[in-house]
């Protein structure tokens, strides 16, 4: 499988064309490597899902699209479900992201393996800064 946090509960998953690099490179970005499919409900034995780590960033044109389709999406979906969400009202951008892959608007990722913290409270920030005045400083 790909770089996916087992003890994380419902992680953000997503499945694209290649499975991860082999080995542990901490920044893939050498290739392409479209989402295919973003949510929580995708099947984890597939050996082309990563975790998504909450980061986006998008071009200027990328903005202008992400304006227009919201529009479109809010319109299209004033009832009932959208995506993985009981409304559009609900929905997480994950849920926006697929609507996104779904109307071919492709989605690039970048392949991270470690190098980073994840700080969820005041005691994980402390943790980290620990472990940093622990370490010796280069020479």
């Amino acid at each position: 499988g790909g770089t996916i946090d087992k003890n994380k509960k419902d992680p953000d998953l997503v499945k694209t064309q290649h499975p991860p690099v082999t080995g542990k490179r901490p920044l893939t970005m050498e290739r392409e490597n479209r989402a295919l499919k973003i949510g929580k409900k995708i099947q984890e034995e597939d050996a082309s899902l990563y975790e998504f780590n909450g980061m986006f960033f998008l071009s200027v044109q990328g903005i202008k699209i992400v304006q227009r389709e919201y529009k479109k999406a809010k319109e299209e979906f004033k009832k009932g479900p959208f995506y993985e969400a009981e409304s559009f009202e609900q929905a997480s951008v994950i849920d926006f992201f697929q609507y996104l892959i779904d109307n071919d608007h492709p989605l690039d990722t970048l392949e991270v393996y470690g190098g980073w913290q994840e700080i969820h409270s005041f005691t994980d920030y402390q943790h980290i800064c620990e472990q940093f005045s622990e370490e010796t400083p280069a020479q």
